[in-house]
């Protein structure tokens, strides 16, 4: 009986141990406003983000032709931008939304003069760009998910009926986002908005001293929970993705957002996640802040990296077993062991039979004695005879500034190599269903008390 309830309690602990218990959010940017930036493929091969918004259509309303601004991609008065269809559907496939960007910043070539007006642009759209049929597609027959309302000039007329007409075309799901300014209301979209039928409204909180970030957290809270009262499914905190892609301010160093600012609005029911301004300047930022993004409240698209780990980080753990003399430091025990062992010395032929339950910490560095980050739980047994092995089931429980919640390790670890792989089977908060490989090595040991573990851990799929 007794064997049989530890084989139970394996089961249900290997059960949970695959199972995740929060939600998490996704990364925006914007792409298409400088040629160096890399391709729209290869933008979103990345990894990093959910959601890509191409930028911008600039010119459309009172009876104007519409003109796509895609600042040195392609040519769409040559039809050269059509290739880019390949590449939308390969960002789809990932299950990134691709929506179009129209208006921008700096221009008064966009304007609705009228309801009649915004029908005609929404009916437009559809046929160009969405689940409508036109012989001049600008971007060819890839269907976009969406459209986003970046509207910065003119008065904030019609831009409601836009989002009404859009929102009325029942063949495709037409997502609706939205990029006001940080001061609310916005004097152009706030009408807009007011629909309740946006889907995602990223809030540009940079250009703006009033209410964005400038080394006081103040005045970007405030606003922040200004914009989640308003009828949106998502808000999201839109940022530059460097110091100088806004002249006006507003750049938050990786460390502050992740340590200050996202903790402080990511339990927002409507939080979303982060957009960027732009491709062009995003080196590493997104990579950089996109495992602090994760809400207990809110669920996102995944994001799979096929090539480049989309998080990675280096741990050591440190396990001291007891042998019946140290019990106040002791951070593992034997609780199971074979007819020829006992419980405060590990078994011969190879310790098989051996079932050690730990409790250990983890640091930074391969110092016992530095500040811990969090604990490694879990249980280890010696499974072969013949072989120096053992069997790993355990999770990294972890607390601190950098790093929020679980990852969840399960293997084999054949210790009498020098480097061992174990899988990355899920996660918590920070680490939301996680998957990736954990490389393991025996960084240090001492005699059979004490050994300690350097963890490479490699995550290749990212909520």
């Amino acid at each position: 009986m007794a064997g049989q309830s530890l084989v139970l309690l394996l089961s249900v602990l290997m059960v949970a141990m695959a199972k995740g218990g929060s939600h998490a959010t996704g990364i925006g940017v914007y792409w298409g406003q400088d040629s160096g930036e890399g391709s729209l493929a290869d933008t979103c091969a990345t990894g990093n983000y959910a959601y890509v918004n191409i930028a911008f259509l600039t010119t459309f309303g009172n009876a104007q032709t519409p003109q796509l601004n895609l600042a040195g991609h392609c040519d769409p008065n040559s039809n050269s931008c059509t290739s880019l269809s390949n590449d939308i559907r390969a960002c789809q496939s990932q299950g990134i939304k691709v929506l179009l960007s129209i208006g921008g910043g700096g221009t008064d070539s966009y304007k609705l003069s009228s309801a009649e007006d915004a029908t005609q642009v929404a009916n437009y759209l559809w046929k160009n760009y969405l689940g409508g049929h036109s012989n001049s597609r600008p971007l060819g027959d890839a269907i976009l998910d969406g459209i986003d309302f970046v509207i910065a000039s003119g008065t904030g007329e019609h831009w409601d009926d836009l989002a009404r007409a859009l929102a009325g075309f029942n063949q495709q799901k037409v997502y609706l986002a939205a990029a006001p300014q940080c001061p609310f209301p916005d004097a152009h979209l706030s009408g807009a908005i007011s629909t309740g039928l946006f889907d995602y409204v990223w809030v540009q909180f940079y250009n703006n001293p009033s209410c964005q970030y400038s080394g006081n957290l103040d005045n970007l809270i405030s606003s922040w929970y200004q914009w989640t009262t308003v009828q949106a499914s998502r808000i999201f905190l839109g940022l530059p993705a460097a110091d100088e892609a806004a002249p006006g301010g507003g750049f938050i160093p990786v460390g502050v957002l992740r340590s200050q600012v996202l903790p402080a609005i990511k339990g927002s029911s409507k939080y979303g996640g982060v957009m960027l301004w732009s491709r062009k300047f995003d080196d590493g930022y997104s990579l950089a802040i996109n495992h602090g993004m994760c809400s207990t409240a809110i669920p996102s698209r995944r994001r799979i990296s096929s090539h480049q780990p989309c998080n990675r980080l280096v741990l050591y753990f440190h396990d001291i077993i007891y042998n019946g003399e140290n019990t106040s430091n002791a951070t593992a025990a034997i609780i199971g062991s074979p007819a020829w062992g006992n419980k405060t010395i590990l078994a011969g032929l190879n310790h098989f039979g051996d079932l050690v339950v730990f409790d250990d910490p983890i640091t930074l560095d391969n110092n016992l004695n530095s500040n811990p980050v969090g604990r490694a739980q879990g249980f280890y047994l010696y499974d072969k005879k013949d072989i120096f092995t053992a069997w790993l089931g355990f999770s990294f429980v972890l607390n601190s500034t950098d790093y929020k919640g679980t990852i969840n390790f399960a293997g084999a670890d054949p210790l009498m190599n020098k480097t061992r792989d174990i899988s990355v089977v899920g996660g918590t908060g920070d680490f939301f269903m996680a998957r990736g490989i954990a490389t393991l090595m025996t960084d240090a040991f001492e005699g059979e008390v004490y050994f300690r573990l350097r963890v490479d851990i490699k995550l290749y799929e990212c909520w």
